[in-house]
């Protein structure tokens, strides 16, 4: 743990340690709906899809759908697989597609009211522009901290308090300006209907990297999302 946070400070830190940087600021708001299909005690089927805009609403971002097999082993670990398909905005014209598989290792750990959660992602980014047919490929390694605390449970209903921070890094031979891809530093509150119906509410600040020489981005984003989980596995009668 102590390792993880000296590598969170030190990602966190460096678009500010190298001279003067431009960054260019937005407002960004996203829409995110996340299922999870229990298919039995071991094997999950996880899909996502959402939508994003810039500066309250007025101009289009990307639309993202994203689907994966899950596979939960012990107590606290998991493996997941699978493919995403994103559109990318500009001027509110859809100028790129990419197409994006993905492999990722995740770890819970519970403390009584307290859920810690590390996520390392692996993703293989296949660009292609709309307008010329012209494509590109990066690799990206994600790793997140997320921690969910409960402050108050009322029989099926529960409030949590959301922490987290995610690191971003690329990789590949078009890659020259933007190793450090990213971080997210998010907060938020959740509420739980019950066990299978959630909706979250999360402030993310966002500092990133271009692909050109002391141009960064700072984005501030609210972020709805809505999380449903479906249950396959038989009940006993």
């Amino acid at each position: 743990m102590r390792s993880i946070v000296i590598i969170l400070m030190l990602f966190i830190g460096t678009p500010y340690v190298h001279g003067q940087k431009q960054f260019t600021r937005e407002n960004m708001e996203w829409l995110q709906y996340y299922q999870v299909l229990k298919l039995n005690d071991r094997f999950l089927l996880k899909t996502d899809g959402g939508y994003r805009w810039r500066n309250t609403f007025q101009n289009n971002s990307q639309y993202i759908i994203r689907t994966g097999l899950g596979y939960r082993f012990g107590d606290r670990n998991s493996l997941s697989a699978g493919f995403a398909h994103l559109g990318f905005f500009k001027e509110d014209t859809l100028r790129t597609f990419e197409y994006r598989p993905y492999q990722e290792f995740g770890m819970n750990d519970i403390y009584i009211k307290l859920k810690i959660q590390h996520r390392f992602r692996i993703e293989e980014r296949f660009f292609q522009t709309i307008s010329t047919g012209s494509t590109s490929f990066n690799f990206r390694f994600r790793y997140r901290l997320f921690m969910s605390y409960s402050l108050f449970r009322w029989e099926k209903q529960e409030l949590m308090l959301n922490l987290g921070d995610e690191i971003f890094l690329n990789a590949g031979k078009d890659i020259v300006y933007n190793v450090f891809d990213q971080n997210r530093l998010f907060a938020g509150m959740a509420f739980k209907f019950n066990k299978d119906i959630a909706v979250s509410l999360t402030y993310t600040k966002e500092v990133g990297a271009s692909n050109a020489p002391n141009s960064y981005k700072n984005n501030n984003i609210f972020w709805l999302g809505i999380k449903h989980r479906i249950d396959l596995k038989k009940k006993p009668e």
